[in-house]
Parts: structure tokens; C-alpha cells; sequence
């Protein structure tokens, strides 16, 4: 049991989750599912909120393992990965204003002024070593639990393929505004195509064949516009609404919850959009009131 000592700051974003940070989500999912831990995300090319230093999100290197607001193990865990950090190659941990880093290694847990509170989830860096080596299993290993499937564990699809899996790619595709047209599961030309768009923006081969890098990159949580306009920018949306403001909010929630019914992007703020953002407030541990304000706003784009 040691502490990691050191840190290696985020230089530019990379297109995609490390495979140390899918399996530490893997682990975490296995091990804390039940209990409500689910996941808020691992590759979001984006700046640290209210600064212009890239978050270490843009290089697929952190993970937001999501639990219930106040729920007594999740600080237990954030002590125990802190503990273990050096076997685990973890260099940061920030939950509920609290950090821990490897730059101070032996001071402990610190207040953290940024201005996300981190009441929702942990956030968990890995050092460059552990973004590469760290498996499910050395996690088990370390701190024991059944780690679930490392997502990315799909098969290759390609044209002519059909199924769930070319569903699933046509649904993260759209999420990553490579939009394919109807998510049919049939992997036709418009599949190809808005495959090989995707491969391209992200720095792979534009074969249009979906195999573990591409499920990889499309695995990973859609990257936020680069210069996002400030939430005073948004208007207050709730039921009944309409427009472009709604549409931002269906698009980045369907992002955020893959495996939950998809919402129309219609920009018609209905009982399924409320229904949503009511989901989203309640995780995130804000007012659940179904209404899109600067707190919602905030939320929802990172910050």
C-alpha cells in the first residue's frame, strides 16, 4: 500500500478513452453497479472548467465514476484508490471539494475550489504509465470486486453486417454528429460513409470497418464543442419549450445516457425531455425541477 507521487498534466486532446481508464470504469461498474455507481464519462475533449488548461478527460486518461450524492462508500473508495494509488497508477482523485493529487502526495485530502463540486461522481486521473498498463483484473486484484465487461469488448462490424452492434454504432455514431440516418441495424452505405467521416475526425483509418479502435472512440463520451458559449448565453428552457436550445439539450443527454431510450432530437421540450433532465438533475444532485438553468445549464457542459 503506497501513495503515487508526481503528475503529468494534459498537453492535447487524443480522440479516445485509454484503455487503463475503460478498465478502471469496467471495475467499477462490476464492483459498485448494484450499489448505484454508474458512468459519467471518460474522453470529453474539453478545457478544465472556468481555465483554459485541457482536463485530462481530452486525453482519455480520467474517469467520472458516478454515485448517488452522499452515499458513505463512495468516500471509503475515494480513500481506498488514494491509498492504492501508486499499484494502481492513479495521480489524481477530487470528490465532494476534496482533492487528492500526486503533486503533494503525503498531504492528504485538500479543499478544492473548482467550480464543479464533484458531489456526484469521483474523479479519477491516471498517470501516463497507468492510462497504458492498468487492467480490470490488476484493479480486482488491488481492491478486490468482479469487474463488469471492458466496454469496447464488441465485434467488428462492417458493410453488410446487422444486429444490435451495428444498431449501437449507429446510435453513437449519431451521438458524435456522424449522424447515419435510421439507427436500423443495417450496416449499409450510410453507415459506411458517416463510419469513415467519424475515422477521419478522429485520426483512424477510414476503412468504414468498426473494430476495437473505433469502438473505442466511439465508446468514449462525445468531445464538448471546443469554445462552448457561457450558460448566461442559454436561455431557460423547460416543458413546453422549442427550439435550437432544446435540441443541445436532447443531443447532450442521449450522449450522457446511451443505454437509456434515446430522445427525439426534435427540439420540442415534452414529458420524455423532462423526464430526462429530471433524471440528470437528480444524479447530479441538483434541484430537480425538470427546468434548464444556469445550474443545469453548467452541468451539462462540463462544468
Amino acid at each position: 500500500m503506497s501513495v503515487h507521487t508526481g503528475y503529468e498534466p494534459a498537453r492535447s486532446c487524443t480522440g479516445a478513452a485509454t484503455d487503463g481508464a475503460r478498465a478502471l470504469m469496467a471495475w467499477f461498474l462490476g464492483a459498485y453497479g448494484s450499489r448505484g455507481g454508474r458512468n459519467l464519462g471518460i474522453y470529453n475533449c474539453r478545457s478544465i472548467a472556468g481555465s483554459s488548461t485541457t482536463s485530462l478527460h481530452g486525453e482519455g486518461r480520467a474517469t467520472d465514476l458516478g454515485v448517488p450524492v452522499g452515499a458513505p462508500w463512495a468516500q471509503a473508495l475515494a480513500d481506498r484508490l488514494v491509498a492504492m494509488s501508486a499499484e494502481l497508477g492513479i495521480q489524481c482523485v477530487i470528490y465532494a471539494r476534496r482533492i487528492w493529487s500526486g503533486s503533494y502526495p503525503n498531504a492528504g485530502w485538500r479543499p478544492y475550489n473548482g467550480l464543479n463540486a464533484h458531489v456526484d461522481h469521483l474523479h479519477v486521473e491516471l498517470s501516463w504509465s497507468g492510462a497504458r498498463t492498468l487492467t480490470a483484473a490488476t484493479v480486482q486484484r488491488v481492491l478486490g470486486g468482479t469487474p463488469a465487461p471492458v466496454p469496447g469488448a464488441r465485434p467488428t462490424i462492417r458493410a453488410g453486417s446487422r444486429g444490435d452492434a451495428v444498431r449501437e454504432a449507429q446510435n453513437r455514431l449519431a451521438a458524435h454528429g456522424f449522424g447515419p440516418g435510421a439507427a436500423d441495424g443495417v450496416f449499409g452505405p450510410k453507415t459506411t460513409d458517416a463510419a469513415k467521416r467519424f475515422q477521419g475526425a478522429r485520426g483512424l483509418a477510414a476503412d468504414g470497418i468498426v473494430g476495437p479502435r473505433t469502438w473505442a472512440a466511439l465508446l468514449a463520451a462525445p468531445p464538448a464543442p471546443p469554445t462552448p458559449a457561457p450558460t448566461s448565453a442559454r436561455p431557460v428552457i423547460r416543458r413546453g419549450a422549442k427550439g435550437d436550445a432544446v435540441r443541445e439539450v436532447q443531443r447532450i443527454l442521449n450522449a450522457w445516457y446511451p443505454a437509456l431510450p434515446r430522445l427525439v432530437v426534435d427540439g420540442d421540450f415534452g414529458a420524455a425531455t423532462d423526464a430526462r433532465v429530471r433524471h440528470m438533475q437528480r444524479a447530479a444532485g441538483l434541484a430537480v425541477d425538470g427546468v434548464v438553468g444556469p445550474a443545469t445549464w453548467r452541468r451539462l457542459l462540463g462544468g
